[in-house]
């Protein structure tokens, strides 16, 4: 493992965090009768660099094969859920997303790394809210897919093939989601992404029976 890949990685959350602050106040000046459109127009770009850059310093920080020690505990995933959305959301001030998450989650347990699950969950809303405009819809929830427990998330925002001009990376997945598969795949778990231009993307988080402490209802999905 690279040495200085924690710090990369740090760097890129540290970054993140004002560039989704900055893309917030943009959207909602964009929305709104301003001296400066050409400006505020400005600061999206700029906070769209941002977030590339984060994105590329934690695409460099991720190895492929990088072994991960895992904490297993119960982890209650509609409760973690709630907190990447209030997370994000609060980045986004004033900015804002209509985050729809599925109410039968709060009955669900996962036995997984809750700080690893949490840095899953935060690529992915963070992707979401990137991808969406002011008060677009992000929905969050359950399905079972030949038996095996995913989370889903679906929104209604540009696509990955055509957000500013960047394509899905060579590892078939949107920029800043490679520590996500990774993570991922450390519980035995994958990632996939599915997205059409101007439509949408869906990513699925697809967790082993072995994970699941609560057994999802069947009329999940």
């Amino acid at each position: 493992m690279d040495p200085s890949a924690p710090r990369m990685r740090l760097a890129a959350a540290e970054m993140r965090a004002p560039a989704l602050a900055l893309l917030g106040h943009a959207q909602c000046l964009l929305g709104q009768p301003a001296d400066g459109p050409a400006h505020v127009r400005a600061v999206a770009a700029i906070a769209a660099q941002m977030l590339d850059l984060a994105d590329d310093l934690e695409d460099q920080a991720t190895q492929p094969k990088e072994s991960r020690a895992l904490t297993a505990e119960a982890v209650a995933l509609g409760g973690l859920v709630e907190e990447v959305v209030e997370a994000v959301s609060v980045s986004l001030v004033p900015g804002r997303r209509l985050f729809r998450v599925a109410s039968c989650l709060a009955a669900m347990e996962l036995e997984a790394d809750r700080r690893a699950l949490r840095q899953v969950l935060s690529r992915v809303l963070t992707g979401a809210a990137r991808r969406t405009r002011e008060g677009d819809s992000i929905d969050i929830g359950p399905e079972i897919q030949s038996g095996v427990l995913a989370l889903v998330v679906v929104d209604e925002g540009a696509g990955l093939a055509d957000l500013r001009g960047r394509v899905a990376d060579r590892r078939g997945l949107g920029l800043g989601l490679a520590l996500a598969r990774t993570l991922m795949e450390a519980h035995g778990g994958s990632l996939a992404v599915e997205s059409i231009p101007h439509i949408g993307t869906r990513v699925t988080l697809f967790f082993p029976s072995e994970r699941v402490i609560e057994p999802p209802m069947a009329s999940v999905g």
